[in-house]
């Protein structure tokens, strides 16, 4: 945290290739100011990464976008996002989910990055 221009994107992509040059896996993900708005913009872009990066996990987050008609189902949601990026992660050294400018994230995408950091896979 800290004002604009203090080096924070540029800390985070050195420990990016930090991981990565040990072995380990990483996906960034950025909020951006114009898509606070919209919902779910940055859960997009990380089931995106996370389908590009494994392609087997493509299949349990069809219902990732659809329309969420309860709670339950929203945890539902989430813990299949999780599982997705455990799964992508999981490797021979620790993997890491980089979440850059994440006070432009839009409500339930910040949402489901306090789920992840409170409920990590088992």
């Amino acid at each position: 945290m800290g004002a604009p221009g203090l080096g924070r994107t540029t800390l985070t992509s050195h420990l990016r290739r930090s991981v990565e040059n040990a072995g380990g896996k990483a996906i960034s993900l950025r909020g951006h100011a114009a898509e606070r708005g919209l919902a779910y913009a940055t859960i997009l872009d990380l089931t995106k990464a996370l389908e590009a990066r494994e392609p087997t996990v493509a299949d349990s987050l069809v219902a990732v976008g659809k329309a969420v008609e309860s709670p339950g189902e929203r945890v539902r949601i989430f813990d299949l996002i999780r599982d997705a990026v455990s799964q992508a992660l999981r490797g021979p050294s620790p993997g890491l989910l980089l979440v850059d400018d994440a006070h432009w994230l839009d409500p339930t995408s910040a949402d489901l990055l306090g789920y992840l950091l409170r409920r990590p896979p088992p």
